[in-house]
């Protein structure tokens, strides 16, 4: 079977990629400035993917001022949307996910890069296809700063103790429920989870997607998700292998601060992170042995898992337009990218000198290549009119129907009956 092999190729190939030209020069007029909106940008390097490619601007560029708005990683798509409806003065912006490109797209609030691209010989092909997802009617609307897809992320110290096998590449979803199931143990600060499900609706949408036939998440047959919601449903609320949803919500609960504490044997996250872990052994948080394995599949089918492009956008009522791509320039191209990967995030861009940071990292488990091969990449959410309002409504069911308050079935008609109505309601669908 062909296999995609995502950053590790060129990690052991190597590519000679370089960014052709320089940002073209403005005149001073005084002390430079722009704003720009992220989430853990300025208060927790740790759980974020914001952080080094803009302290590292920042270290490098004295003359320009980043004032930095911050806002919580669950609540910053929403906030940002605020903001910029109310004509806060952001210049650039991180894009979080597709949902949110296609939504900030909509509603005309990204600037056209393709004049600047053009203006300052940039060489977008160095992202590959990544680009591609961020074009849309032929413009190019951000530029890639991160390409993650998800993986599974265990601890190898709960496994050893527990005499159980760790998780291998070709563990399929039924297994992973089993293997939750043997790994759970204890009850109160003895308590051992076999595995920890984050509250997005993601979490619960994942094992599903591949199962999708004739079409993608906006538009298949939501009946395509069954399997995969009661699998997770039941993880949580009849294996009580996971702590329960309501009680994560309740608590505020984070994967990273859960896998820290060692007593979450597995869980499945983006490869994101894979950075936010080598930063946590950096500074003490974590402690113990662990590894990482490509995500469960189904019985019978191939090698798939979801994935998405991380971009960075203009505000298209920003002031500074050619200060913000050469920021753009930066924390996209290969400084922010040798910023990120030095710290075990994966980066858009990826170079001789990309790869050689990643590799150098000695907190990186050692299969970290193995776990990041997959054959089939899913949008976790297309480009469609559609991602933007149905990605709260999937929210809202899925949270519905991970407390046991609406039935599996009823969550997949609610979801089927809610897509039509925003059908119905939009010419735009």
């Amino acid at each position: 079977m062909k296999r995609c092999l995502l950053f590790l190729i060129l990690l052991l190939v190597g590519a000679s990629l370089v960014i052709a030209g320089a940002p073209a020069e403005e005149e001073e007029t005084g002390p430079q400035s722009l704003s720009v909106a992220g989430w853990g940008i300025m208060t927790d390097p740790s759980a974020s993917e914001t952080w080094w490619p803009l302290h590292s601007f920042m270290a490098d560029h004295p003359e320009v001022e980043l004032e930095l708005v911050e806002a919580p990683t669950e609540e910053y798509p929403e906030k940002v949307a605020i903001m910029l409806a109310g004509g806060t003065d952001i210049d650039v912006f991180f894009l979080k996910d597709q949902s949110m490109f296609a939504r900030e797209l909509e509603k005309e609030n990204l600037l056209s890069l393709d004049d600047l691209i053009a203006q300052n010989g940039f060489d977008v092909s160095v992202y590959g296809g990544a680009i591609e997802q961020l074009t849309v009617d032929g413009q190019i609307w951000a530029l890639p700063y991160r390409n993650d897809t998800w993986i599974l992320i265990y601890n190898k110290d709960l496994f050893d103790a527990a005499g159980v096998p760790y998780p291998t590449n070709d563990m399929t979803w039924t297994e992973y429920r089993d293997v939750a199931r043997q790994m759970t143990s204890g009850s109160g600060n003895d308590q051992i989870w076999g595995t920890y499900l984050h509250t997005w609706s993601s979490i619960y949408r994942l094992p599903g997607q591949a199962d999708l036939e004739d079409g993608d998440i906006c538009t298949a047959d939501y009946s395509g998700l069954r399997r995969a919601f009661e699998l997770i449903t039941s993880i949580q609320l009849v294996d009580h292998s996971a702590q329960d949803f309501a009680t994560n919500r309740a608590l505020g609960s984070h994967y990273t601060g859960m896998f820290w504490s060692g007593n979450v044997a597995m869980f499945y996250m983006g490869t994101w992170n894979l950075g936010q872990n080598v930063n946590a052994i950096r500074e003490g948080n974590m402690d113990f042995d662990w590894g990482i394995a490509q995500v469960p599949q189904w019985e019978g089918k191939r090698d798939a898992c979801l994935g998405f492009v991380t971009g960075a956008s203009i505000n298209a009522n920003s002031d500074s337009p050619q200060l913000a791509f050469e920021l753009l320039e930066y924390i996209c191209g290969e400084p922010g990218a040798i910023a990120l990967a030095s710290h075990g995030t994966v980066p858009a861009m990826m170079t001789d000198q990309v790869a050689e940071a990643f590799s150098a990292i000695p907190e990186l488990p050692d299969n970290v290549g193995e776990g990041l091969i997959v054959d089939r990449v899913i949008p976790e959410w297309p480009l469609n009119p559609l991602a933007g309002p149905l990605s709260p409504v999937f929210d809202e069911v899925v949270s519905l129907m991970a407390t046991g308050e609406i039935t599996v079935d009823e969550a997949i008609d609610m979801l089927t009956e809610r897509r039509a109505e925003l059908i119905e309601q939009s010419e735009d669908f």
